[in-house]
């Protein structure tokens, strides 16, 4: 019935499939953690980056660390063990590594809105200074300052909104990977099954 659900409104819980989502939770986790570090080994950091970034870097190395040994563990398993047995394990692994991915991409989320929106406020603050400069020298306004609030304000929408979809889209593609290789568990196990009973009735004629 869960195959069956899965097939009819999502697509095959194929091993190809299951491969091409186990790699990708790697490559995600692999990606992450290195931009993490990358960002924490910047010496131009704001005092609320420095701050916000000793919160954030432990709980982001705990979850994106889980999805790559997850990750590896289910290559593994589909490749050296394609059982069912191993595979359910795998499933509830991953249920785990897409919940886990939940919460990391809201602690991402905000934390970019943080500092995305920081360095607007920044440019901003710049170009505010340097439209008062020219004010107070030419006693005029060009047309750049006069849109210099409508385009900040435009721009850290545009960011945000941007931030916010990537967001969405990642939590929608983890719970639905977490789906497939549920599925693909479920079908390896009726086809173990099915086996079985032909096994039995071979064995009894």
């Amino acid at each position: 019935m869960f195959v069956g659900m899965v097939k009819r409104y999502f697509c095959t819980p194929s091993k190809a499939n299951v491969m091409i989502v186990t790699l990708l939770w790697l490559v995600q986790g692999i990606f992450i953690i290195k931009k993490a570090i990358e960002y924490s080994l910047k010496l131009n950091l704001s005092n609320i980056e420095i701050a916000i970034n000793h919160v954030y870097l432990i709980p982001i190395f705990i979850i994106y660390g889980l999805m790559i040994i997850g990750a590896i563990f289910g290559l593994l398993i589909i490749n050296c063990a394609n059982k069912s047995m191993m595979l359910f394990l795998y499933s509830k692994l991953a249920c785990v590594i897409a919940k886990s991915n939940v919460v990391g991409t809201n602690i991402l989320t905000i934390v970019e809105i943080v500092f995305h929106g920081s360095k607007v406020l920044e440019e901003c603050q710049n170009l505010n200074h340097l439209c008062n400069h020219e004010y107070y020298y030419t006693r005029t306004i060009s047309d750049k300052c006069q849109d210099l609030g409508y385009v900040c304000n435009q721009k850290y929408f545009d960011i945000i909104q941007n931030i916010i979809l990537y967001a969405f889209i990642s939590i929608i593609l983890s719970l639905y990977s977490a789906m497939i290789i549920s599925g693909y568990a479920y079908k390896i196990r009726d086809k173990e099954e099915i086996k079985r009973v032909l096994q039995e009735m071979i064995t009894k004629t």
